[in-house]
């Protein structure tokens, strides 16, 4: 168990193999209000804390309980941790979500949003490989898309022309 000191000042332990990601609160996002001077590190695990441990000290303090604990980078918000064991990656991005240093993404753990990085696809298929993730194939832009025209063809209805239907 680790303990942590939560926004409120208090101090509660959690379960380290249980930290899906770890990362910097954002300013919009801080309980403490948006024009704290308050740097607070946001847990997603079984509830989401945000907690005043130093961001890069947490993340060894969780490692010790979670080997699977590894590290990417975001384009706004720097580094951050997440459990790469229970990630899925990369995600393929069209080319409308490559921009502002975004370069791929992937899944992690229940978490409801794709965690957006700046790493390479490649960086993040080796990240997550090498800790028993599951690693998505990298699609290019071109592939993509035709697979993309193949599904819908598959939407498209099925109608017997020689019956006149």
């Amino acid at each position: 168990m680790i303990t942590v000191t939560l926004h409120t000042d208090q101090q509660v332990e959690i379960d380290g193999t249980r930290v899906q990601r770890l990362r910097r609160a954002t300013r919009g996002e801080n309980p403490l209000g948006k024009n704290s001077k308050v740097l607070l590190t946001r847990i997603d695990w079984d509830d989401l804390y945000y907690v005043k441990d130093d961001l890069r000290e947490l993340a060894e303090r969780v490692t010790q309980e979670l080997p699977t604990l590894d590290t990417l980078d975001t384009p706004a918000l720097g580094q951050f941790w997440f459990n790469a064991r229970i990630s899925a990656g990369p995600r393929h991005l069209s080319q409308g979500y490559r921009r502002d240093g975004v370069r791929s993404a992937l899944s992690i753990g229940n978490l409801d949003r794709l965690q957006l990085v700046a790493n390479s696809p490649q960086e993040v298929a080796a990240v997550i490989k090498r800790n028993g993730g599951r690693v998505l194939p990298i699609i290019d832009d071109a592939k993509y898309s035709d697979l993309i025209a193949g599904l819908h063809l598959l939407s498209l209805p099925v109608a017997d022309w020689a019956a006149g239907s």
